[in-house]
């Protein structure tokens, strides 16, 4: 059972997932960051079938490029009884929690959980 206000804080909110890292030299020019951003949404983020946004340096990482989901609800409803249900991948996708056990996955599969309105990691509460 989750904390009430827990569950409140993350609706209100809203959840993004990283679902892909790129690291690139953060000395780079501006324009020629924007340019592997642009060729990357073009060629890779499709693949993925799901709406990303590229977006830069989201985890605090100087050149790091992140494919990130929109935002989304933590909480849908089943879809016969239409209660409420905790179903998002957060738990799966959270770098604080993923830490915790042995993970082979390299950098560039890495991912993350943000709160939507302001990009932070997701705290564990």
């Amino acid at each position: 059972e989750m904390d009430t206000k827990v569950l409140q804080k993350l609706y209100d909110r809203k959840i993004r997932i990283s679902v892909s890292n790129l690291d690139i030299p953060p000395a780079l020019p501006g324009f020629i960051k924007e340019g592997i951003k642009g060729a990357v949404d073009k060629a890779v983020a499709p693949k993925f079938d799901m709406d990303l946004e590229m977006i830069y340096e989201s985890d605090g990482k100087p050149g790091r490029l992140q494919a990130v989901e929109t935002a989304e609800s933590p909480i849908n409803r089943h879809p016969v009884t239409g209660l409420p249900v905790w179903f998002n991948n957060a738990h799966n996708h959270a770098r604080k929690l993923r830490d915790r056990r042995p993970c082979g996955v390299p950098e560039v599969g890495m991912t993350e959980v943000f709160y939507a309105d302001t990009m932070e990691p997701l705290s564990l509460e």
